[in-house]
């Protein structure tokens, strides 16, 4: 997966919106102001930071040399996958997935209300 398919999967998810508030080489992915997925633009291979749950992130490590602890986040909750080896497509999707769904089920009442209304 390149850069601009990890964006058109990370946007495609409902109330996704893009920032970049480290400058315009790394794209932020939100769902109610926080973050679910982290993309650099400036480096030579693609690659996505997501949340995850401590387990998922063991497993990962373990069972694929190309996902590593993700750069200035908690290495127990967030993995970086790079995206254009042998992590097979349908499990990065599913973990930018996962990523997405467990930043929207810590939202905040109110947050969550807002969505569910639109």
């Amino acid at each position: 997966m390149d850069v601009v398919d990890l964006m058109d999967l990370c946007l495609s998810l409902p109330h996704a919106i893009d920032e970049t508030p480290f400058g315009p080489d790394t794209v932020v992915v939100k769902i109610g102001g926080k973050i679910f997925a982290i993309i650099p633009l400036d480096t030579v291979r693609p690659q996505v930071s997501v949340k995850a749950d401590p387990e998922h992130v063991i497993e990962m490590r373990e069972a694929y040399s190309e996902a590593t602890p993700a750069p200035h986040m908690s290495k127990n909750h967030w993995i970086r996958m790079y995206t254009d080896g042998t992590i097979p497509r349908d499990v990065i999707v599913q973990r930018v997935r996962t990523s997405y769904q467990l930043v929207r089920d810590s939202l905040p009442r109110s947050v969550a209300r807002e969505f569910e209304a639109q």
